[in-house]
């Protein structure tokens, strides 16, 4: 987008008599120390008709005043009577919404300059086909090394996004049309963790997706102690839901085995380690794939001890050191 085409912030009377063109969502819950440099990165975009909806999932901390000490006409401020999870801080959001495209972004998370520009400018391009773009995301992990993820799936991701999430940072980097946000509907409350992961699959089966390779995004691995999806327990149990809810359809498109073994190896993670529920899902992907070679040789991995277990992880992570 050029300098002529740029958008301004609308005066408020302007703002308030016709919609804006994104509405951008950010749940947050007890984050008052770093959301002002989340809402912050959304304020400095240089595209900036876009509305900015805060959805304060019941905050116990100083996250109201923060919102309030911006002091930018764009945001709105909504808080929650009750704590009841990002998800259904993100349906807040939806709900509330009014502009032509919705974006999320987690509230200890930001975005980089240009990245709305670069969104929507991708969408100018597309056909109408197609209904959600993500980014590539910058990660600070948690010993400050600074990796990126070049996103490089496009198209019909139905099928993939069943198997697995490739929408790696949706949360923060996916803008999607307003017309398939209402045709995915809202978030499932259900969801211990993973709840993003199972609309995203919604969403891939509502449209094509395609992307901005560019990191636009920057994750803050080093401050996601507390995040749902770290519960291994929770990982587990909503993956459960999550098969639940899929599993058919996966069946149909060739991919539960794939699912299922992902799953056992986070059952075989030596900081979890149930064994016995591993062999389980094992033996019911094997159903839908019984030649398959991974799945016998984790499902005899299974059978190991779990000191032995150890031992040969240990080994192996030395060789890929190497």
């Amino acid at each position: 987008m050029n300098s002529s085409s740029r958008l301004l912030a609308p005066d408020p009377i302007a703002r308030a008599q016709r919609p804006p063109t994104v509405s951008v969502i950010v749940p947050t819950y007890n984050r008052a120390h770093v959301i002002e440099r989340a809402l912050r990165s959304v304020l400095m975009q240089e595209f900036a008709d876009f509305e900015l909806l805060v959805v304060d999932d019941a905050s116990t901390d100083d996250t109201a005043a923060v919102v309030d000490a911006i002091g930018d006409a764009r945001i709105r401020y909504l808080r929650e009577p009750r704590n009841g999870g990002p998800n259904a801080a993100r349906n807040r959001g939806i709900r509330e919404a009014r502009g032509q495209f919705i974006a999320f972004l987690d509230s200890d998370d930001e975005w980089l300059p240009g990245k709305l520009e670069a969104q929507l400018a991708r969408f100018r391009e597309l056909p109408e086909t197609v209904g959600a773009v993500y980014t590539g995301v910058e990660t600070i992990s948690e010993d400050g090394t600074v990796s990126h993820f070049r996103p490089q799936l496009r198209g019909d991701l139905h099928a993939t996004m069943l198997a697995r999430n490739v929408l790696h940072g949706a949360s923060q980097s996916i803008m999607i049309r307003r017309s398939v946000v209402q045709r995915a509907g809202e978030f499932d409350v259900r969801y211990p963790a993973i709840g993003d992961y199972d609309y995203w699959v919604r969403v891939s089966a509502c449209c094509e997706i395609d992307l901005v390779e560019s990191p636009l995004v920057r994750y803050h691995n080093a401050e996601t102690a507390n995040r749902v999806s770290r519960s291994i327990e929770n990982n587990l149990r909503g993956r459960e839901i999550f098969y639940e809810k899929h599993g058919s359809e996966m069946q149909r498109r060739g991919v539960a085995h794939m699912f299922l073994e992902e799953s056992a190896r986070r059952h075989l993670k030596l900081h979890y380690w149930r064994p016995q529920r591993a062999r389980e899902l094992l033996r019911q992907a094997l159903v839908f794939s019984p030649r398959s070679v991974s799945l016998r040789t984790l499902l005899a991995k299974s059978r190991i001890p779990r000191p032995l277990f150890q031992l040969l992880v240990g080994a192996r992570t030395k060789l890929r050191r190497r």
